[in-house]
Order: C-alpha cells, then sequence, then structure tokens
C-alpha cells in the first residue's frame, strides 16, 4: 500500500511538472558577452553582415526528453541581435562598424547554422544540450579568412527545464559563440591588416 502510494505522487508530480512543456514559449535574445577593450581596430571601417542559414527558425522544444512537445521560438530578428552583439564587439576592439555601402576596409560575414536547445532522457536523469554554429568569412580586398565557430553546453536535469532555464540555455549558447567570434585574434588580425 504504501509503495502504490509513492508510486502513485511520483506520476502525478512527474504529470504536474511537464504539464508546462505543452505551450509553446517565446524566448527573447539578450546575448551577455565578456568584451575586450583595446585599439586593435585603429579605427579602420568593418561592415558587418549576417544570414540567419538555420534549418528551421525554432530554438528547440519543450518536452521531457522522452517525448518532443511545444515549440521554443523568439520574436527577435535573430540576424540582427547577433550583428548588433558582433559590432559592438568590433568597437570595443577599435573598429569602425560601417553599412556596407561605405566603402569598408573589411567585411565580416557570418552565417548562422545552429541555433538551439534540447532535452534527453536518462534513466534516472536526463541532460539539457543547447548548441549554437555559425561559418565566418571575412574578406580583406583579394583575400579571405574563414574560420567555423561552435558551442556546445551540457548539462544534467533531474526536472523538466522551466521556460526561465530554456531561456538562459540558449541566450547562453549565444553568448559564448559571439564571445567566440569577436575575441578570435586571427579574425581580428585579419580585419585590420593592410
Amino acid at each position: 500500500m504504501k509503495f502504490t502510494k509513492i508510486a502513485y505522487l511520483a506520476v502525478a508530480g512527474a504529470v504536474v511538472l511537464s504539464g508546462c512543456a505543452f505551450h509553446a514559449q517565446n524566448v527573447r535574445l539578450q546575448p551577455q558577452v565578456q568584451y575586450v577593450d583595446s585599439n586593435d581596430g585603429h579605427e579602420l571601417p568593418v561592415a558587418i553582415v549576417v544570414q540567419d542559414q538555420r534549418p528551421t527558425r525554432d530554438l528547440g522544444h519543450r518536452g521531457n526528453g522522452a517525448i518532443s512537445a511545444a515549440t521554443i521560438t523568439t520574436n527577435s530578428d535573430v540576424a540582427a541581435v547577433i550583428k548588433q552583439a558582433i559590432g559592438k564587439g568590433l568597437t570595443h576592439r577599435g573598429f569602425k562598424v560601417v553599412g556596407s555601402t561605405a566603402a569598408p576596409h573589411a567585411t565580416l560575414t557570418i552565417q548562422l547554422r545552429a541555433l538551439k536547445t534540447e532535452l534527453h532522457a536518462g534513466f534516472w536523469t536526463g541532460h539539457q544540450e543547447a548548441n549554437a554554429a555559425a561559418e565566418g568569412i571575412a574578406t580583406n580586398g583579394t583575400h579571405t579568412y574563414e574560420n567555423f565557430y561552435r558551442v556546445d553546453s551540457k548539462q544534467s536535469k533531474f526536472w523538466v527545464p522551466t521556460a526561465g532555464q530554456n531561456s538562459q540555455y540558449i541566450n547562453g549558447a549565444l553568448s559564448n559563440l559571439v564571445g567566440k567570434i569577436v575575441n578570435d585574434e586571427k579574425l581580428l588580425s585579419f580585419l585590420s591588416s593592410s
């Protein structure tokens, strides 16, 4: 009898905690990046182009790991958010961010390939992954520099993640991706080269 009550309470608790998984979630993208101040750019004008090339605009799905439930989306213009964050980073490094029609010294094109979070079920606990990836292509005259940037994070989860946790995971992955780009010393050196 005692085991039956415990099992009933466990099932009821799981249903209550996973109920929110069937409600869609909208995440506000707000990357928080640790910017480095320097004069590496010598006020050289750089244009930034961001292309959202993800296969789907979803940021993932809510669920308990065993089932994929409601969609996680955003009303934010993902390309614009990334462009602003990278522009801020390059400004901190001493570059002058300009439009592509202003005859820039160099152009940085970012092709976003992934930005998502997923929950995977385990026997006792599951884990939540957040992934972000982008191809960076910089051009300076006839020269080109390319680099692929990827961020993967994994965290153990016992319960279904809350909306706040999903938002935190996605923004964390985006922040780390932008940080990798704006702190790529080879990229910065290429953008400022003659």
